[in-house]
């Protein structure tokens, strides 16, 4: 690979295995760089803007095409930010061992010689690195920030999708962002976590056919308890989450409903206001179990 011809780069990445095994050998090349007087890396890798770093290719293997060269300052700098992104979202090993003032060709050398052994799960006893390791416990957590801030937004614009008899945690009618996925977990309640095996293309269509689900449009009056009665009481009480969700005309019909003055739900601003007025006094939310 060009600008490889110091570094160790194994040609083929195993994408089974977990991202901080997949990862490790980039560790090795970026520890070996920064012990050396080089003054430039290349790498099948890009950083985020939180510095974790993603392969630039699909698949198993990499060429010329997919090299990124960095310089010193640029390698440092995004890993000053994988730093900060590991002490939020990193396991307590990363937390207690890296100093958050990291930001030295010396510091990281040190960062990225530490080995992680894994304390359960699959594949607890291997040994990796740490760095890595943290990279992808915050990954993850980024992904799944990621994907609940755009099922709240969803729910936000009133886009949301609802599958009968499906509720989260706390009892709430579960939203998804679109009726595909709510289809697929309303047949997934009834008939397995495997509904689909042995089915062809057509029969996976009329399976999904048969669910019943509903647009956040039509959600009221329209979902059932896990028991069969009927829940409309359940999804009509509102929660101060639950409001703060709603697009803005929704919580100012409520405000309003609720007995809120003109100068709490008129104008610019006035959703942010609503939502403060339910705050001060959570009780004013009893009065507004139905639009």
């Amino acid at each position: 690979m060009s600008g490889t011809s110091q570094e160790t780069l194994m040609p083929n990445v195993e994408r089974s295995h977990p991202f901080a095994v997949q990862m490790n050998n980039i560790a090795e090349v970026m520890n070996g760089f920064l012990r050396s007087k080089r003054k430039s890396i290349s790498l099948p890798v890009e950083f985020s803007p939180m510095g974790v770093p993603a392969f630039t290719f699909t698949g198993t293997t990499f060429t010329d095409e997919h090299m990124r060269t960095y310089t010193r300052a640029q390698l440092l700098a995004h890993l000053v930010n994988a730093v900060a992104t590991g002490k939020q979202f990193g396991v307590a090993d990363f937390k207690n061992n890296v100093p958050s003032y990291a930001s030295t060709a010396k510091h990281m050398v040190a960062m990225l010689e530490r080995p992680y052994k894994v304390t359960k799960g699959a594949n607890e006893g291997q040994v990796r690195n740490l760095f890595m390791h943290a990279m992808g416990a915050a990954r993850r957590a980024l992904k799944r920030a990621d994907a609940a801030q755009h099922l709240s937004d969803v729910v936000h614009v009133g886009n949301a999708w609802y599958a009968e008899g499906i509720v989260d945690k706390d009892n709430k009618p579960r939203a998804y962002e679109n009726e595909n996925k709510a289809r697929k977990a309303f047949i997934r309640k009834a008939n397995g976590a495997e509904w689909y095996v042995g089915l062809d293309k057509a029969a996976k269509n009329a399976l999904l056919a048969t669910a019943k689900v509903f647009h956040q449009d039509n959600m009221v009056g329209m979902f059932d308890s896990a028991d069969g009665s009927q829940a409309s009481n359940e999804v009509n009480n509102y929660t101060l989450e639950s409001i703060a969700q709603l697009p803005a005309v929704h919580v100012i019909k409520l405000a309003k409903k609720a007995g809120a003055k003109e100068s709490v739900y008129k104008g610019k601003g006035a959703k942010g206001r609503c939502v403060e007025w339910f705050a001060e006094m959570t009780s004013r939310m009893a009065s507004i179990n139905s639009l």
